[in-house]
């Protein structure tokens, strides 16, 4: 009896010990069409500016920002699924989610917990009739001092009750105060400006004109521009006039990433596991995929 005893136990160990060493040894998995990947990557231009993070301490440093940039809410990793969308690189979408889906694509074949350095580009949206995706603008807005907002506009933009006296600000550049109350509408008088400010566009002063201020914008060609979830840049400035590019998605930068790989799942693993969460960063910000046109200036689609 003792004689098997003494057999069988050391077989069991060796076999122990040949499991642990198998299990140390296996080899990282590696990303594939149709994984999904859970992903850190702070992207920069050309000059180094951040562009991109999903980094809060990227976000809150104070390494220079480009003016594509806008704060990401959430801190977790972003989660991509990796593989060609030809069909929704033609579609337009947040420069967040357009630089994710960059990302995505050059992922298969790394493997998880790795990290790279990677450049990244988009394909130009393609001209349709009736929208090459420019917009022209004007380089002089007129603003009234006086403005008519309705009731509940004003509660969501002030989360007050309106009373009159109430200090008001329209933007970081134009402030005043409530001036009547009536049941529909709320009357904003303007009574205070800054000479100049830096806007979307560049460069804006600011006149006293009496009854308005005169916005004048001093744009650059060549300068990239956020508005929204849209990336752009000013192609052509006259005296008048100047044109927003917004049919690249990264105003046709290249942009150089700093990427994370993550955890990686597979299709089958999915399975049941419910709804993913949205790729874009945008959407995490609660920003519109789709971007749309510039707010509060006039402007005539191209």
């Amino acid at each position: 009896m003792n004689k098997y005893i003494g057999t069988v136990f050391p077989v069991a160990i060796a076999g122990s010990i040949l499991t642990l060493s198998l299990v140390g040894c296996a080899a990282p998995r590696q990303v594939q069409t149709g994984d999904e990947v859970a992903l850190h990557f702070t992207c920069r231009q050309d000059d180094g500016a951040v562009a991109v993070t999903t980094r809060a301490e990227v976000s809150d440093s104070d390494t220079p920002k480009s003016r594509l940039f806008v704060k990401r809410l959430r801190t977790d990793p972003l989660t991509v699924k990796v593989g060609n969308d030809s069909e929704g690189s033609h579609r337009r979408k947040s420069f967040e989610a357009a630089v994710a889906e960059g990302i995505a694509q050059k992922l298969v074949g790394l493997p998880e917990g790795a990290t790279v350095e990677l450049a990244v580009t988009a394909e130009r949206l393609p001209v349709t009739p009736g929208n090459d995706h420019t917009v022209r603008l004007g380089r002089v807005v007129d603003q009234p001092k006086e403005l008519r907002i309705p009731i509940a506009l004003y509660k969501t933009r002030s989360q007050n009750d309106p009373k009159v006296g109430d200090p008001f600000r329209l933007d970081a550049t134009l402030a005043g105060k409530v001036t009547a109350v009536n049941e529909a509408e709320v009357t904003i008088t303007l009574d205070s400006a800054a000479s100049e400010a830096d806007r979307p566009f560049g460069r804006v002063t600011i006149t006293d004109q009496g009854d308005h201020y005169r916005m004048e914008t001093h744009p650059l060609p060549g300068t990239l521009v956020r508005t929204g979830a849209m990336a752009g840049k000013i192609t052509t400035v006259d005296d008048q006039y100047f044109t927003v590019d917004y049919g690249h998605p990264f105003g046709g930068e290249v942009l150089r990433c700093a990427v994370e790989v993550g955890r990686v799942q597979s299709g089958k693993e999915r399975k049941g596991q419910g709804k993913r969460d949205a790729v874009g960063v945008a959407a995490a910000n609660g920003a519109a995929a789709d971007g749309g046109a510039p707010e509060g200036r006039s402007a005539t689609q191209k």
